[in-house]
């Protein structure tokens, strides 16, 4: 049969024995004279086929990959001498061809080599024009090494700048210049990874992976980066799972490998803590599960904090993602106080260390804003949340997830803030981006459901709230454990919707849900615990069950106004819901009490 390379015009035929593949292309032909008889192309088959003869049937020291090899070439050979006179015309054209494209190289080889290669050909010997085809070979492939030195070097250049779409270009064209470069690869990976394009990080990591466990040995400290990149990168997809054996592999290695204050030890800590806060964030089933996980971690976030503060400057920005990682925790934990400090110190540490526009500022400044608004100070929150929206927007593709982060905060805020209009073009952009750049399950489109169907709520649009809830809680239904916490909030916000509806045999199964999976996946006194008793403390009241209200609405005061004071804006709505039931009860001076106490007034 005959085939031709795709992409090549049509050359001159050549025949094949059946069952062999014949290729045809462009044949660049010389003038030069052939004296290579058919006499000499027989004794030379010949020869090739005694050498691997004994070769296969030697078969010392062969693998059995070179066995077949071996095997394959002799019949091959044998082929060719069974048809003399076809395989002889073969070769005069190769020949020909050969000194064709030789002769095209004039300028690039010295005069009397290439004569000296040319006159070997034409007596049907070609190891001198091998010769000459390896030199200019070498001198491309080190042109082809120095371009991808320079691009590499631009990328670099552009990486510090924080020009990462140009950075990433530079980077891409080193790797695919020199693809088995370590070094190209991985950046390559960083920046794909950077910029939010997961598939792409994860085959570069995946491929390096291989090959340096392939050259370098499972034990090597290599290895245990490489562990390292792809691990954070499956934990970045959610594939929890996968992410903690290449974490715990990574510590093995660095700890025998490394003394006991190596930076990147502290990176190994760090980053298994960070999963198991992830895991305690997602996967835990049950508040002594998440727990669990959360004890684990923070050990782990300190002693790669103490590490650094030993071995780093004082300002340094992996500082600075220590605390910030410790901060997340402690805020998960409800611990709100001893977050703060953190985050606070995070930023002051890379104002100093990066670029105004560095990605890492912007998770900074969003995460204590973020704490702010926890604690109702939303004046404070509003500009951080603004800052970090500006960082994005300029160094981020506009279809970075991370984006979406950003505008889900400030539209949040502002419908916190009941700045209705404000918030709804931004929540709609943070939900377009989710949904051209993650999969359709993925946890982070219920966040922007479920923002959006929030603001609807508070609007009084409600019909066009409640698909949005809906929709919330089906994605997390099927991405989270029955017990997470998330899935407590979008039962919870569903439930308060029916209520508002009136649809109250609908809203209570659906507000005891979410606080029977808050009373096992919090702590006891979390501020989504007070959420979880107010709304169901106010479902009950509009029952008429108001003995059953009143321990619920007092727990969640209880809470609020131990973590976050009488001022906050959640403390003054449930007392308020308080009062209004005690005057329910003809108990208007314990009602007119607790307002007073409280500070709050009845709108």
């Amino acid at each position: 049969m005959s085939s031709e390379i795709p992409g090549l015009p049509l050359g001159s035929s050549v025949t094949a024995d059946r069952g062999a593949v014949a290729i045809g292309g462009s044949v660049s032909q010389s003038t030069i004279i052939i004296g290579y008889t058919i006499e000499q192309h027989e004794q030379r088959l010949k020869v090739r086929e005694q050498e691997l003869r004994e070769l296969f049937e030697a078969k010392l020291g062969l693998s059995e990959e070179r066995c077949r090899t071996v095997e394959r070439e002799l019949q091959g050979v044998q082929g060719q001498l069974r048809n003399l006179d076809t395989s002889y015309q073969e070769r005069i054209a190769e020949l020909k061809r050969l000194a064709g494209e030789l002769e095209a190289l004039q300028d690039q080889v010295p005069d009397a080599r290439l004569k000296e290669a040319l006159s070997a050909l034409s007596q049907g010997r070609t190891k001198e024009a091998d010769a000459l085809f390896a030199e200019v070979e070498n001198k491309a492939q080190q042109a082809i090494e120095l371009a991808a030195r320079a691009a590499f070097e631009r990328g670099r250049i552009a990486y510090q700048e924080v020009r990462w779409q140009e950075a990433r270009g530079h980077l891409e064209k080193a790797d695919r210049l020199v693809p088995d470069h370590d070094e190209y690869s991985t950046w390559a990976a960083k920046l794909a990874y950077d910029l939010g394009d997961y598939s792409t990080a994860t085959r570069l990591w995946e491929a390096i992976l291989a090959r340096i466990r392939t050259t370098k040995g499972d034990d090597a400290p290599e290895t245990a980066v490489a562990l390292n990149n792809l691990a954070v990168l499956y934990q970045a997809q959610g594939r929890l799972s996968e992410a903690e054996p290449l974490l715990k592999q990574a510590l093995a290695i660095s700890e025998k490998a490394l003394p006991a204050n190596h930076p990147d030890l502290a990176i190994r800590y760090s980053n298994l803590g960070s999963l198991y806060y992830d895991q305690g964030r997602h996967q835990a089933q049950g508040r002594h599960q998440a727990q669990g996980r959360f004890s684990e971690a923070e050990p782990l976030y300190k002693r790669a904090i103490a590490i650094d503060e030993k071995v780093l400057p004082a300002n340094h920005p992996d500082l600075a993602t220590d605390y910030n990682n410790l901060a997340a925790l402690y805020w998960n934990q409800g611990r709100f106080s001893e977050a703060e400090p953190l985050l606070k110190q995070a930023i002051a540490i890379s104002e100093k260390a990066l670029p105004a526009n560095h990605p890492d500022l912007a998770n900074w400044y969003g995460n204590l804003a973020r704490l702010y608004c926890n604690q109702g100070r939303f004046s404070e929150a509003e500009p951080l949340y603004k800052q970090a929206l500006a960082i994005s927007e300029k160094a981020l593709p506009a279809n970075h997830p991370d984006l979406a982060i950003r505008y889900n905060n400030l539209g949040s805020l502002y419908r916190d803030q009941g700045r209705f209009s404000e918030a709804e073009p931004l929540l709609k952009q943070a939900i377009a981006i989710d949904e051209k750049a993650l999969p359709a399950n993925h946890p982070d489109l219920a966040i922007g459901y479920n923002s959006l169907g929030s603001l609807y709520h508070a609007q009084d649009r409600l019909s066009e709230a409640e698909p949005l809830l809906k929709q919330a809680l089906a994605i997390s239904e099927k991405a989270l454990p029955a017990n997470h916490p998330a899935l407590a909030i979008r039962y919870n916000n569903l439930g308060s919707l029916y209520h508002a509806q009136d649809r109250l045999s609908e809203a209570e199964p659906l507000l005891k849900q979410a606080l029977a999976i808050s009373e096992k996946a919090l702590p006891a006194n979390h501020p989504d615990l007070a959420i979880g008793y107010n709304s169901l403390g106010s479902l009950y009241r509009d029952q008429g069950r108001l003995s059953e209200a009143e321990p619920l609405y007092r727990r969640a005061l209880t809470i609020l106004g131990e973590k976050f004071g009488r001022d906050h804006p959640n403390v003054r709505t449930v007392a308020r819901n308080l009062s209004d039931l005690l005057k329910r009860q003809d108990r208007p001076q314990e009602a007119d009490a607790l307002l007073n106490r409280i500070g709050a007034s009845v709108p």
